[in-house]
């Protein structure tokens, strides 16, 4: 784990010099030329020297994004308007804001953390079949399935259909639901 953080670390070391040199390089390209004030396009490619694409420039769903790749074509690291996406031998790993998400290819599950405005947190590990949640900030475990069914254990914030009454219930309820939401079951 240790070394995963390390290697981690030092994509994201990486990511931010290439960044700042790409940066530093298109105002010098920028600046040198005296009939260029401004350079435009939809997307900046540089090719390595086999004429593989290394690094990409470009707007994705109207966010700027930084992307580069491997000697292979493969996607190692993506950064953006609040994400920085780093890929590895064993899986990847997404900072996205305050979420870290780690995600293993080879057997389909994902683990993450969450901070909620530095006061509590939201620990989840995803694979093919469901998720499991842990939120402290609720505090609530939640379990769900690929067919949207759920298990609550914690607080869970509940609205009567009938009356639109609002309901909170305490650390030691139990709930459960369907696909639609709607409660098949529960206890206290």
């Amino acid at each position: 784990m240790t070394d995963s953080i390390e290697k981690l670390e030092k994509q994201i070391r990486q990511t931010r010099l290439i960044g700042a040199v790409l940066f530093v390089a298109l105002i010098v390209a920028a600046c040198e030329s005296r009939t260029i004030s401004v350079v435009e396009a939809q997307k900046f490619v540089l090719r390595d020297s086999s004429g593989k694409v290394r690094t990409e420039i470009a707007m994705d769903h109207d966010y700027p994004v930084i992307r580069l790749f491997d000697k292979n074509g493969k996607l190692m690291t993506l950064l953006g308007a609040g994400q920085l996406w780093v890929s590895g031998e064993k899986g990847n790993a997404t900072l996205l804001g305050d979420i870290l998400q780690i995600q293993d290819g080879t057997l389909g599950t994902t683990l993450g953390f969450n901070l909620l405005g530095g006061e509590g947190g939201r620990l989840w590990l995803s694979g093919k079949d469901g998720t499991i949640v842990i939120d402290s900030d609720t505090p609530v475990m939640e379990l769900s399935d690929t067919d949207g069914f759920r298990a609550d254990l914690g607080r869970n914030a509940l609205v009567t259909p009938k009356t639109g009454a609002n309901e909170t219930t305490s650390a030691a309820a139990l709930v459960l639901s369907n696909k639609k939401g709607q409660i098949l079951w529960r206890t206290p």
